[in-house]
C-alpha cells in the first residue's frame, strides 16, 4: 500500500515547509516486485535528483532499518536540472533537494 511517511492519504497533513527553505526528502518504494516503478510528483514546487543508492527491501520491512546493497548512483541525465516528478524504482532510496520559494502560482482564478 502507497505511503507518504508511513501515513495514508486521507491523514492529517503533518508536514509543514517554511518559504524561503531548503528540504532533502528522501524516498522509497517498497513494492519489492522488480520493475513496478512509481512516479512521485510534487506539486507546486522543483526538485533536484541528488541520487538513487539500492537498499534490501526484505530487511527494512522485517526492521524498518535501511541496508545498502550497492553505491549511490547520480542523477541520469534526463533528471539533472530542476524537475517536479521522478521515477521511483523499488529498492532505491532517492535523495531529493527541495526548495519552498515565493512562485508564481500555475493557475489563476477566473470569474
Amino acid at each position: 500500500m502507497p505511503l507518504l511517511t508511513n501515513k495514508m492519504w486521507s491523514d492529517p497533513v503533518t508536514e509543514k515547509p517554511e518559504l524561503d527553505t531548503i528540504e532533502v526528502w528522501n524516498l522509497i518504494n517498497l513494492f519489492a516486485a522488480p520493475n513496478i516503478d512509481h512516479p512521485i510528483h510534487v506539486h507546486l514546487i522543483q526538485f533536484k535528483v541528488l541520487s538513487r543508492t539500492p537498499f534490501d527491501v526484505n530487511e527494512y520491512l522485517r526492521t524498518g532499518e535501511i541496508v545498502y546493497t550497492g553505491e549511490p548512483e547520480p542523477p541520469r541525465e534526463y533528471e539533472r536540472g530542476f524537475k517536479d516528478t521522478v521515477n521511483a524504482e523499488p529498492g532505491k532510496l532517492i535523495f531529493l533537494k527541495i526548495w519552498y520559494y515565493n512562485q508564481i502560482l500555475y493557475c489563476k482564478q477566473t470569474k
